[in-house]
């Protein structure tokens, strides 16, 4: 069983402040991640928002450009491109999690956690199970966000998560949410003629 000082599970903004923190104060530390390090900002909030952001924002000038006298032709927008550069992005802030990660020489462990009854965290990952304990355990999972099953046609549906997953630009979409980057998804649509 690995032992640790503090042991972390989640690594978001939250869960990675605060295990770089302990290792300030020389704490043996180990954080536990099932997927990629930033946590809902980074991977499916703040960050690939603001970058979906822009681009409604050059749709609209774009599509507004001859009130202001500029002539030009029309410019075709490539969904692909602007999924490639956003996920580029957020693989960069990724690997910057990790370098920081490991400069500050915290052990990552890679898999789902789960207590067990002694207090240990039992972490099932893509090597197999391994076992920790922590001294000090911080719980920092973050939320997941959930299609009420009640709704007729949720199957068809996604949440905002999946709003970032799409190879493809939708032909036609309805928006049932009051998430932010659900809203702000909705208005880049409306820039595309979606």
């Amino acid at each position: 069983m690995k032992q640790f000082d503090y042991l972390v599970i989640g690594g978001g903004s939250g869960g990675i402040a605060s295990a770089r923190r302990a290792r300030q104060f020389k704490a043996k530390v180990g954080l536990i991640e099932i997927d990629r390090l930033g946590g809902t900002c980074v991977n499916v909030g703040c960050v690939p928002k603001k970058v979906m952001y822009n681009a409604a924002c050059h749709a609209e000038f774009l599509r507004d450009h001859a009130d202001y006298g500029f002539e030009a032709p029309l410019v075709k927008f490539n969904w692909s491109k602007l999924k490639q550069t956003r996920d580029e992005y957020i693989r960069r802030l990724n690997s910057i999690y990790q370098t920081n990660l490991e400069k500050d020489e915290i052990e990552i462990i890679r898999g789902k956690a789960k207590f067990a009854e002694d207090g240990s965290v039992i972490v099932q990952g893509v090597e197999g199970q391994q076992q920790c304990k922590g001294t000090h355990t911080l719980i920092a999972v973050g939320g997941t966000p959930i299609i009420p099953n009640d709704i007729e046609g949720a199957e068809y549906g996604t949440d905002s998560d999946g709003f970032f997953r799409f190879d493809d630009l939708p032909k036609q979409a309805k928006i049932f949410s009051k998430s932010f980057s659900l809203i702000l998804g909705k208005w880049l649509w409306l820039e595309l003629d979606i």
